[in-house]
């Protein structure tokens, strides 16, 4: 029995009405395909739903044990029908984005800013999660977007250039450097250097500008994310290089690009 919820309302629509022509009407339907569809109904059920005569339709003692039934199904799956698309509604206005800790402290809130500026009716969340995770969390529908440097090309996902970042010399104020623009390699050769772990994709990068200078391959204290390299730094157990977003003023031509690229990709189509 494949009974459609267009059946059972056509159904309730004729005992409502107790018309064919009216309820037509009501359905936006031709008053033969309404007819095509009660029959069908009843060749299903195997019994009559109504007695017709010339001048009146009424239920036949199937019709009125079927009608509550027909009536609930259809207001219950138009209840529904209406929740899931309030539902979907309110998932077009949300914009979830998976970032490392340090990306979410120094790039989102300022991006997050100017687009709660430019469309205040979305929703707007993160999730901040190490940097091996954020392809999977995507991946998985948990985040709309992730931020990351470096990722890897995935089957599954969309990847897109953003931007590129400088790399800044991170020093305490007091080091020789500190505070300094425009620092060439080579005058990091005498200078405490310490870094990420030797097969973080930014420390890669990173050592293949330090080879010049013969730095490449030395030993260094590492550490495995960036907020303990920086802590470090600032605890005096020696300089970094680094991206140029754990410094916002100096990332801020990405910052613009990432807004504008939200606005047109993420958060434009929502609005």
């Amino acid at each position: 029995m494949k009974i459609s919820l267009r059946q059972l309302k056509a159904f309730a629509s004729i005992a409502h009405w107790n018309s064919f022509t009216r309820a037509a009407e009501e359905l936006h339907i031709i008053q033969a395909g309404l007819s095509g569809m009660l029959r069908d109904l009843e060749t299903q059920i195997g019994s009559r739903l109504f007695e017709r005569t010339t001048r009146a339709v009424s239920l036949t003692e199937a019709g009125r044990a079927l009608l509550p039934v027909a009536e609930r199904a259809v207001n219950d799956l138009e209840e529904a029908a209406a929740r899931l698309g309030e539902l979907t509604s309110q998932a077009s206005r949300s914009l979830t984005v998976a970032a490392t800790p340090l990306v979410c402290a120094t790039i989102l809130p300022q991006v997050f800013r100017d687009l709660a500026r430019a469309h205040p009716e979305i929703r707007l969340a993160v999730k901040d999660a190490e940097r091996p995770s954020i392809q999977s969390i995507v991946e998985t529908g948990s985040a709309d977007l992730g931020l990351g440097i470096l990722l890897p090309q995935s089957s599954g996902l969309e990847r897109r250039l953003l931007g590129r970042l400088r790399l800044v010399y991170v020093s305490p104020a007091r080091e020789p450097g500190g505070g300094k623009d425009g620092l060439c390699w080579s005058a990091l050769r005498g200078l405490p250097l310490i870094g990420l772990a030797p097969d973080n994709p930014i420390q890669e990068v990173i050592d293949a500008q330090l080879q010049a200078i013969g730095r490449h391959n030395e030993q260094r204290p590492t550490f495995n994310n960036l907020q303990t390299l920086l802590g470090m730094v600032e605890a005096g157990m020696g300089s970094a290089i680094l991206p140029s977003f754990v410094q916002p003023a100096t990332a801020q031509p990405f910052l613009e690009s990432l807004v504008r690229w939200m606005q047109r990709n993420g958060a434009g189509p929502l609005s």
